[in-house]
């Protein structure tokens, strides 16, 4: 491997699944490798949580999606706490709103389809992001409540388009992506997250940076996202659960 060139994702197993992942450096440079890319095929870019894994383990839509990843970014401080109890492996944790707001910064614009959250908000958001990014042009912004004939026809009406953005909750997001493989072959595929559409429409609250270090985010919602509050303690213990069965499975 040259200087230049990113470093390539690695697999690994964690409980029962198998996807790609890498530093936050790694994968913003094989973004920015494809973006420069005359005649490029798509990338497409997730991550994972101690939720999504639950949703993975319950919709096989979401566990064939982080196969399929090029990169998936471990996202949930309790995916690398993990990672170490139980396959005795250090993963990186990259945040994956850390990295589109990289994206956002580059000075390679790309035209993007915005997907999720309620209309007002990914309005609200793509209004923001097209103020105030050099790196996504938003061309068109739809909400997360509609069914999947309706992202058919978005993806069908922008074939070449750059990229798709989607932030529609889980296990909805993976099957919008999902499709926008087929629709929107070359495009770059992000998974961003609800939460990064609500940061960039100020209806959501930023962690403080301490905070994310420290990989607190969880308790930074707890304490101001009540409705997350079931996810965080009830999830746990399927996460948990499963990762501990998930040990006698080759």
């Amino acid at each position: 491997m040259t200087a230049n060139r990113p470093a390539e994702p690695r697999q690994v197993r964690f409980g029962r699944f198998h996807f790609n992942t890498g530093t936050h450096q790694a994968a913003l440079a094989r973004i920015i490798e494809w973006a420069d890319t005359p005649n490029r095929s798509g990338l497409m870019v997730g991550f994972i949580n101690p939720h999504v894994y639950n949703c993975a383990v319950a919709e096989p839509e979401v566990a064939r999606f982080l196969g399929e990843c090029d990169y998936v970014c471990i996202d949930g401080v309790g995916v690398t706490v993990a990672a170490r109890l139980i396959h005795r492996v250090a993963l990186p944790r990259v945040v994956a709103t850390d990295l589109f707001d990289a994206l956002v910064g580059l000075e390679r614009p790309l035209n993007a389809l915005l997907v999720g959250t309620t209309a007002a908000e990914v309005l609200e958001a793509a209004d923001k992001i097209n103020a105030g990014a050099s790196g996504i042009r938003v061309v068109e912004a739809v909400d997360g409540f509609r069914d999947s004939a309706d992202y058919q026809d978005l993806l069908g009406r922008h074939p070449r388009i750059d990229a798709v953005l989607v932030g529609a909750g889980s296990p909805k997001s993976e099957g919008i992506l999902l499709q926008a493989r087929e629709l929107c072959p070359a495009a770059l595929l992000f998974h961003i997250g609800a939460g990064t559409i609500k940061l960039y429409a100020d209806t959501k609250r930023r962690a403080p940076g301490l905070v994310s270090r420290l990989g607190l985010e969880w308790v930074h919602r707890i304490v101001f996202e009540p409705h997350t509050r079931s996810r965080y303690l009830g999830g746990a213990w399927s996460f948990a659960a499963d990762l501990v069965r998930s040990r006698s499975v080759p």
